[in-house]
């Protein structure tokens, strides 16, 4: 999941803590990480939307579908669809907590050059989770961590939540029956129990 921060920045929250309890162990009792990645694993599918807007190759189609909004439309469409959710239900995540965040209400204003920052930094990102995998961090972290992913997630997918859970020495994986990729969403009860 991408959270934009106070600060304006926007990041994929997953890596972020993983690198936090790297730098602090002292500091981290327990990682609970949700659908999330870590470095160029074989079984990670980026949304068609995040490699769209992560490849600098692509930067002039970006540019010319974000600056159309019929395009946009299509665009959070097909992710939505991608992440097995309906574009057209008003109660969807997507309608009620992703399309404001990323494109503002009348409440906030978008976050769109947070997520341009973000996916332009993505491909280096990866390279240097790649590093730190090779280097044994994640094997030698001495916490447990607690790993949730939504068995109907296609893009960052139970496979992908095993590779990620063989990489830690501490590590559990759960799978959400019946969620996709915001299980919290999907099953929020569910995750709750697996959180506490």
């Amino acid at each position: 999941m991408a959270d934009a921060s106070p600060d304006g920045t926007t990041r994929q929250v997953g890596p972020v803590a993983i690198d936090y309890a790297l730098a602090a162990p002292d500091r981290v009792g327990q990682l609970i990480l949700l659908n999330t990645y870590y470095g160029h694993a074989p079984a990670l599918r980026l949304p068609a939307m995040i490699r769209l807007l992560a490849d600098p190759d692509m930067t002039p189609l970006a540019d010319a579908m974000l600056n159309d909004p019929n395009q946009v439309s299509w665009l959070l469409g097909h992710t939505a669809r991608q992440f097995g959710g309906d574009p057209l239900d008003p109660g969807s995540v997507g309608i009620t907590s992703v399309l404001p965040q990323f494109f503002g209400d009348d409440g906030r204003p978008d976050s769109v050059p947070a997520i341009r920052a973000w996916t332009a930094a993505m491909f280096g990102d990866l390279d240097a989770q790649d590093r730190r995998i090779a280097q044994g961090q994640l094997a030698s972290l001495d916490i447990p961590v607690r790993l949730v992913f939504g068995a109907l997630d296609r893009c960052l997918s139970p496979i992908l939540g095993a590779h990620l859970a063989s990489l830690f020495g501490r590590a559990d994986l759960h799978l959400v029956d019946g969620a996709s990729h915001w299980p919290q969403w999907d099953q929020p009860d569910a995750v709750a129990e697996l959180i506490r």
